[in-house]
């Protein structure tokens, strides 16, 4: 336990860097950058340089809820371990 702690404390372990194994998060993603680049061949360059702004900023969006789900799944898991002791 007191690895793992200084793993995340330091910095060495990074929970949001861990391949997600779900296959349904694969096939989706798989399917979201196909559709990306047909919509992309089919642009003009103004509008192309748009969906690249669109996804940069899904992106980046999707990153900020992710590690919002591990906090507040953290959260969650510490409230339920201070239970169980208490």
């Amino acid at each position: 336990m007191k690895d793992i702690l200084s793993q995340l404390c330091s910095g060495t372990l990074s929970p949001l860097e861990e391949p997600v194994e779900d296959s349904r998060y694969g096939d989706a993603s798989a399917l979201c950058d196909a559709a990306e680049l047909a919509l992309a061949e089919r642009l003009d360059p103004e509008c192309r340089r748009l969906l690249e702004q669109l996804s940069r900023a899904h992106q980046e969006a999707l990153s900020a809820l992710e590690r919002d789900a591990f906090i507040q799944g953290f959260r969650t898991g510490g409230k339920l371990a201070l239970a169980l002791l208490g």
